[in-house]
């Protein structure tokens, strides 16, 4: 993760927001972080095994809007419900 942000900077630079939340992130606990998107919006992805410690740290930074992943959730399913695939239930949470 790390080596693909690196690559992407020096391909076209990411931004100077970005690499600052990027560099923030991993003095506070991520262990890698990348760019999102294009660039332009300001948007990163840190991986943290101490997500609270990163997060205080981006907001102490002024970052003001997170989406918090729970990698231990179920994600989605399919259930065959009786014989072949006429009958199938997809869940999420």
């Amino acid at each position: 993760m790390n080596q693909n942000h690196e690559i992407q900077d020096s391909i076209a630079d990411s931004g100077e927001q970005n690499n600052y939340m990027i560099k923030v992130a991993k003095e506070n606990g991520a262990l890698a972080g990348k760019l999102a998107g294009a660039g332009g919006g300001g948007t990163i992805i840190a991986l943290s095994y101490e997500p609270e410690r990163t997060k205080q740290a981006l907001i102490e930074a002024g970052v003001d809007r997170f989406i918090d992943l729970d990698p231990h959730a179920p994600g989605v399913t399919v259930e065959y419900l009786g014989e072949g695939y006429e009958q199938v239930a997809v869940t999420g949470e």
